[in-house]
């Protein structure tokens, strides 16, 4: 039976949208190095071109897709990772740095020089969470916990929780493709940044195993030198990723508010106390206590009665 090519167009689309380039080009660059630097020092003859090695070309093909959906299934592991979430405790002093630059810029608002006033406000919308107890161990952790708090401290939208409800709403609005983007050149460089410091230590451990003293120091050099280019490129595209997440709350919430069935008829102080509510209700609460508690109501008085509940 023939296939239609249309049908053949839409599975290599879906192997290419799985097989993104944000894992495609960091995984071949590690099967690279391992070919034909690591593996030859430490395994002869297990160069790909060899004509009596067609099941290790086999093998390097199914690692290769292994590779790439091993770096997509743990992409929020690495990201986390890098933030400094699993070893902030080795880094209290980094974090303690940061804070103070924190508070720094925070005096630096009330500077009355108007160019650094500008400057210390865009640092700490860009770089720094809102709160200080949020403040992390890297720049890059830092960069990210600001716009994952950017919807809560402006809307009182719990960003993690009500993230999955804005996806169809942003799928409906084409705005997803744009967010995506974004991401991508962050997984990229994310992906890039891990690869070349695995494949950094196993050159220089396998030019060590053959005592080229060369090869291990050029090998060092490179890893030492492409790190913190990488580095400071995830943190460019973490920025432009964020904002991208910003706007979506800035522009679509309200779909989101339509869809919950929530009442049009309140003020913008109202509206941040009802997605707090809302986000209170999804992590712990019940249907009926959320909903009993808001059509009872009084939004004059909305505030005082939130803070009593509380």
């Amino acid at each position: 039976m023939n296939i239609p090519i249309t049908s053949i167009k839409d599975a290599v689309k879906s192997l290419l949208q799985l097989l993104h380039f944000s894992t495609i080009i960091p995984v071949s660059l590690f099967l690279v190095v391992l070919n034909f630097i690591v593996l030859p020092k430490w395994i002869p003859n297990s160069e790909l071109n060899s004509k009596e090695n067609l099941d290790y070309e086999v093998v390097v093909i199914f690692l290769f897709i292994f590779l790439c959906y091993l770096l997509y299934a743990y992409n929020h592991i690495l990201i986390r990772f890098i933030e400094g979430y699993t070893m902030r405790s080795f880094l209290a002093s980094f974090e303690a740095g940061f804070v103070n630059k924190y508070n720094e810029l925070k005096i630096g608002m009330l500077s009355k020089n108007e160019k650094e006033k500008i400057v210390a406000i865009e640092k700490l919308h860009f770089e720094f969470p809102v709160q200080e107890e949020l403040i992390l161990p890297t720049r890059l952790g830092n960069i990210i916990a600001a716009f994952e708090n950017y919807s809560f401290d402006k809307y009182g939208i719990d960003a993690v929780l009500l993230w999955p409800r804005m996806i169809p709403i942003l799928e409906k609005e084409n705005y997803l493709n744009i967010i995506a983007q974004e991401k991508g050149i962050f997984d990229f460089l994310l992906n890039l940044f891990y690869i070349v410091l695995v494949s950094g230590l196993l050159s220089i451990s396998a030019y060590s195993y053959s005592q080229n003293v060369t090869g291990s120091v050029i090998s060092l050099m490179i890893t030492i030198i492409s790190l913190p280019i990488i580095y400071y490129g995830l943190i460019s595209s973490a920025i432009a990723w964020g904002n991208t997440i910003k706007v979506s709350f800035d522009l679509y919430r309200n779909q989101l508010w339509k869809q919950f069935r929530l009442t049009n008829d309140c003020s913008p102080e109202d509206e941040l106390v009802i997605w707090r509510m809302l986000s209170t209700f999804i992590r712990e609460k019940s249907a009926s206590n959320f909903y009993t508690e808001l059509n009872v109501m009084n939004f004059a008085n909305f505030n005082e009665y939130y803070k009593e509940r509380k």
